[in-house]
């Protein structure tokens, strides 16, 4: 008999967390998993194939920011929990050695990376793209067990202290990233030239998870590119974008994307992208950035909470205003009503309106900033600058 059920997962994880079920006394397999969100945990046949099997917790922003922090070395987990005291008081599992600390995590966070002592690895982070098992039978016959059977507390990934000797990675720059979310995590630059190197190791952020997502993980990636462009002051050449390209291509999962396109059509919708994340009025830039809304969850611009309620056509509008100013680095922004209102499906008067109400110093939100207006004859759209709640994107623009 297994020794927790998923309702007792469910109980302590909380029920907006995703889980996936795995054979018994396995890790993981070959199953796709990644194609998979939330609406899982209604489709009872899904439940049901959790009941007898190992349970695994699909982390990050698909299970609403729950991450888990996974120490391999006992000692490494002992130095953690003495730096961050809190994490004494969260969720903690054990499989066969070392342990698991779970975290909801608020605001921005990395990817999945590993954590190391020098070269050697000594534990991982695991967010978005990764799973941990919860529940279940080990490979090397053990249960898992909870060393500390509490939900996990809620933390912003700043706040976490990283002990002297862990090489951990920073948010300063991937607060940036248009995607942080799916998240896509930020390459990290050292030098004052574009480290395409740096840029690979990241590049899983960006790799579609369902058909319908490949132009806004392309969008998402150039617009990272061109950050990464503006921070060390030197612009990518071609060889450079098709080394990008390739390394995209041979990481995506062709059954993630139209099989009527080809690997030319990809590459040009890349280029396009390049392009186009240089030209912020650009309609198309704004479609692909509103391709980039439909598959994230809302900001925290959009749900927190106000002297005034926000309605929930403004938090689309909100996080549209945020991906194009995380498109444009510390460059303002263009949008018009006419296309806002397209996008939102809202007449452009109401658009107004709601641009308007965002950008008053003296209003609710405090949300936008107006740079410049716009001119009909000139067909220029006005001009903005996104204002973020947090701290680590705040100090960047």
């Amino acid at each position: 008999m297994m020794p927790y059920t998923p309702n007792d997962i469910r109980s302590l994880v909380g029920r907006d967390a995703l889980l996936i079920p795995w054979e018994l006394g396995k890790k993981c397999g070959k199953r796709r998993w990644k194609h998979l969100d939330s609406s899982a945990m209604d489709d009872p046949r899904h439940l049901n194939r959790l009941e007898m099997s190992n349970i695994g917790v699909v982390l990050g922003r698909k299970s609403a920011g729950l991450c888990s922090i996974d120490f391999d070395v006992e000692e490494w987990a002992a130095t953690f929990l003495a730096a961050n005291p809190a994490f004494g008081d969260t969720l903690r599992t054990r499989g066969a050695r070392g342990c698991n600390f779970w975290a909801r995590i608020s605001g921005e966070f990395p990817s999945s990376f590993k954590l190391k002592e020098g070269t050697e690895d000594v534990g991982e982070w695991r967010a978005d793209g990764s799973q941990t098992i919860i529940a279940g039978q080990h490979p090397s016959g053990c249960w898992y067990s909870f060393l500390k059977r509490v939900p996990p507390i809620r933390v912003s990934y700043s706040s976490i202290v990283w002990p002297e000797g862990l090489r951990a990675k920073s948010i300063a720059h991937s607060a940036h990233s248009s995607l942080s979310t799916l998240s896509s995590p930020s390459a990290l630059m050292h030098s004052q030239a574009v480290s395409v190197g740096v840029f690979f190791e990241n590049l899983m952020g960006f790799v579609p998870r369902r058909r319908g997502q490949s132009n806004a993980m392309l969008w998402a990636m150039a617009g990272q590119l061109r950050r990464l462009e503006r921070d060390s002051g030197r612009e990518t050449g071609y060889k450079e974008r098709m080394d990008i390209f390739k390394e995209w291509w041979n990481a995506t999962d062709k059954n993630n994307i139209d099989a009527s396109d080809d690997q030319s059509v990809y590459l040009t919708k890349w280029l396009n992208a390049c392009d186009r994340r240089e030209r912020a009025d650009d309609e198309t830039a704004v479609s692909l950035a509103w391709d980039a809304v439909q598959i994230e969850p809302l900001p925290d611009e959009a749900t927190a909470e106000y002297d005034f309620p926000m309605p929930n056509g403004m938090k689309a509008l909100v996080a549209l205003c945020r991906q194009l100013q995380l498109a444009q680095g510390d460059e303002p922004f263009f949008l018009s009503q006419r296309e806002a209102g397209k996008l939102l499906e809202t007449p452009n008067r109401t658009v107004g309106y709601w641009l308007e109400i965002l950008a008053r110093e003296d209003g609710p939100f405090r949300l936008l900033r107006k740079v410049s207006s716009g001119s009909h004859a000139e067909r220029k759209a006005n001009e903005y600058r996104f204002l973020f709640r947090t701290q680590e994107v705040a100090e960047g623009f």
